[in-house]
């Protein structure tokens, strides 16, 4: 790769009687990364040539090596993550290829890790690999997030036997594995990665936390990638010797297969909010198949949920999101959501790719999309519209159309809310003797897993309520409203997706 320094490698290599002595190192910009020296069993024959090691024959090798990780990650295909920290190797292999004897240490002490695309960041990292005979074992293994998570592990690496086995486990807590703009994701975990050496198998059991995912306001432009070879379609012979070069440059696919046995429980609290969107979510994702071409099932259900179009917020009555596709990169969300006003139901259809939703607006009794709008917006026909009116129907088609956050998300995030609306509250009397409704402010937290306490506060002192809800089973949630006037109401609210 372009961007690797340049690599300094001093090895000298002497075979006799059986053996290969070597002494060597490894340096970058001046500074020796690790050193080798030692002898391994080893046969050569010149007739016919011929190399092989024999399986009895005597070990004796040490590895040495001390500094800076920032060096040492100047040679591995990080991209712009980073790492900090000191290392140090202290490792003797001795005993037979067949049965090794391992002593010493690989320790990492105070290291840090951040990944720059999902933000994971770990701190603190202190990581400790002793040999034991024919074992290498991960005595130590911690770190921490950026807040209060934690990862612990442990494991072995057994070099006996024709197929070295491996066994490392870790558990995560509360562990921030995204915490950047677009998401913060904290889970408890177990996972394991186990079987041999050459067919490895990762098992993981996440539990996702209270966490927020956001819809980008601007997604980032798709370029195709071509795959272009240059063919000179006037000579036949130059033809094919392209077409194999070609065949050559193709990228071999990975040499290690991972089999996967992941399931990621999503119990509720996961937020997905953009574009208009405000919901909460619940189900579970499957992952198998393998790390080479891995397989997503399952899928998230809407919990409850608001679609703020044409600045009025729609109540969200079905929501999935599934992976038609077996691939994270392309989720399917299908969102249906209702508001009812000044004689009709407008329903607003939201489905396809999360990179390029398609958003149908219909209603009940059935009408014309113009006057779909002007009924929500001004509960009139827009044949009634004064000249002002019409831009505003104009403004808010073009809105529905483009998508994009509104103030009142942006105002939510900031004031660290879970749920921030502004709806209508009772009716009050107005000079005619007709009926209008005041407008209301509401907003609240979880406090813990499906309890929710929060306020709403119309234009009044006296339309004041505090409101708690509690998730009593599935589908069934109970809440309870007092009023600052004395007025209390309680009640149940079932609802099944079919």
């Amino acid at each position: 790769a372009a961007q690797l320094p340049p690599l300094d490698l001093e090895l000298a290599l002497a075979p006799a009687a059986g053996n290969l002595q070597l002494d060597g190192k490894i340096s970058a910009q001046g500074d020796q990364l690790i050193a080798a020296s030692g002898t391994v069993p080893l046969l050569l024959s010149a007739r016919p040539l011929t190399v092989a090691v024999p399986q009895a024959g005597r070990l004796d090798l040490h590895l040495a090596g001390e500094g800076k990780l920032e060096k040492l990650a100047q040679i591995l295909p990080m991209g712009e993550d980073r790492i900090t920290g000191g290392y140090r190797v202290a490792l003797g292999v001795g005993g037979t290829p067949a049965r090794p004897d391992i002593g010493g240490k690989i320790s990492i002490a105070d290291a840090s890790y951040l990944n720059q695309d999902y933000g994971t960041e770990l701190r603190g990292l202190a990581l400790e690999l002793t040999g034991n005979q024919s074992r290498l074992q991960l005595t130590r293994l911690a770190a921490r997030d950026s807040g209060s998570g934690t990862l612990e592990g442990s494991g072995d690496l057994d070099l006996a036997g024709a197929a070295p086995r491996l066994d490392f486990q870790a558990r995560l807590a509360n562990f921030l594995i995204a915490n950047s703009d677009e998401a913060k994701a904290p889970v408890d975990a177990d996972i394991r990665l186990s079987g041999t050496l050459d067919a490895p198998k990762f098992y993981g059991r996440l539990t996702l936390r209270r966490s927020d995912f956001r819809i980008p306001d601007r997604l980032p432009p798709s370029i195709a990638s071509l795959n272009v070879v240059e063919i000179d379609s006037r000579d036949p012979a130059r033809t094919a010797e392209a077409l194999a070069a070609a065949a050559r440059r193709r990228p071999a696919g990975p040499g290690l297969l991972v089999a996967l046995d992941v399931e990621m429980n999503i119990p509720g609290q996961a937020f997905v909010r953009g574009h208009g969107l405000d919901s909460e979510w619940r189900g579970k994702v499957v992952v198998t198949g393998t790390s080479n071409a891995p397989s997503i099932g399952g899928g998230l259900n809407i919990v409850r949920g608001s679609l703020n179009l044409l600045g009025k917020d729609f109540v969200i009555r079905r929501g999935t999101i599934r992976f038609p596709t077996g691939s994270f990169d392309e989720p399917w969300v299908d969102l249906m959501a209702e508001y009812t006003a000044n004689g009709i139901t407008a329903q607003a259809a939201l489905t396809g790719s999360f990179a390029a939703p398609e958003l149908a607006l219909t209603s009940t009794p059935q009408l014309p999309q113009d006057q779909i709008l002007s009924r929500v917006l001004f509960g009139t026909d827009a044949g009634h519209l004064t000249a002002s009116q019409g831009l505003q129907l104009a403004f808010a088609a073009r809105a529905m159309a483009s998508g994009g956050p509104g103030m009142l998300d942006r105002l939510r995030s900031t004031l660290g809310l879970d749920r921030l609306d502004i709806g209508s509250g009772g009716d009050i009397g107005t000079a005619n003797g007709a009926s209008a409704t005041t407008p209301t402010v509401s907003g609240g937290k979880y406090v813990a897993p499906g309890v929710f306490v929060g306020a709403e506060q119309g234009t009044s002192l006296q339309s004041s309520r505090a409101k708690v809800e509690v998730d009593l089973l599935p589908h069934l949630t109970g809440y309870s409203t007092m009023g600052v006037d004395g007025s209390n109401r309680v009640g149940l609210d079932w609802r099944l997706d079919y």
